[in-house]
C-alpha cells in the first residue's frame, strides 16, 4: 500500500490567504501546531468527543467555510464522515522532524490527510521509504503507521492543514 495517496483537490485560496494574520496563534515547537478540533477537555481521543476550539475558530470565517467544504467534498468520495483531530502544522525554513509510527485504537479508526496550504519545492515528507512533496490544495492521505520524516529546506514556512477522519458508523435501527 502506498504511504501517500492524493484523494481530492480542494480550492484553498481563501483560507491560504488568511494564514499570515493567524500566525501568532501557533505554538513555538517544531513543527509549530495550531489546534482546531480537539478532544473535549477531560476526555481522550478514544472517547471520540471532539470540539472546535473557540480560540482558533473564533472569527476565522474562512476556516469555518473551508472545513465545511472539505467535509462535503470528502463525503462525495466516502459517504458520511466524522472528523477527529484537526490542526495546522507549520514547518519553519531549515526545520526537520522525525516522527515515530503512530499506534493505538484512535489511529486504527482514522485516516490522516495533509492538505498543503502554503509550501515550496524544498518542503518534503518521507513516510516509510516513500518521499512526497504535496501540491497546494491536494488533500493527501498519509500513512502515519510507519516512521516519517519532514524537512523544509525552502525559504519560507510550509503550512499544512492536517485532518483525521473516519467513515461514520451506520445508525442502528
Amino acid at each position: 500500500m502506498a504511504n501517500f495517496v492524493p484523494l481530492l483537490f480542494v480550492d484553498h485560496i481563501d483560507l491560504a490567504g488568511t494564514l499570515r494574520r493567524h500566525e501568532g496563534l501557533y505554538d513555538h515547537g517544531t513543527p509549530r501546531i495550531l489546534p482546531v478540533h480537539v478532544p473535549r477537555k477531560g476526555t481522550e481521543e478514544e472517547d471520540e468527543d471532539f470540539v472546535y476550539l473557540a480560540s482558533t475558530m473564533g472569527k476565522w470565517v474562512e476556516l469555518k467555510n473551508f472545513l465545511g467544504r472539505l467535509k462535503r467534498e470528502a463525503e462525495k468520495l466516502t459517504g458520511p464522515i466524522d472528523l477527529g483531530r484537526v490542526f495546522f502544522e507549520m514547518l519553519d525554513p531549515g526545520a526537520t522532524v522525525s516522527c515515530s509510527a503512530e499506534t493505538g485504537a484512535y489511529i486504527e479508526r482514522y485516516t490522516r490527510i495533509h492538505l498543503a496550504l502554503r509550501t515550496n519545492p524544498g518542503a518534503l515528507m518521507v513516510s516509510g521509504s516513500e518521499a512526497f512533496s504535496p501540491a497546494p490544495g491536494w488533500a493527501t492521505a498519509v500513512n502515519v503507521r510507519v516512521p516519517c520524516y519532514m524537512a523544509n529546506m525552502g525559504a519560507h514556512p510550509r503550512v499544512h492543514l492536517v485532518v483525521d477522519f473516519r467513515k461514520k458508523e451506520p445508525a442502528d435501527g
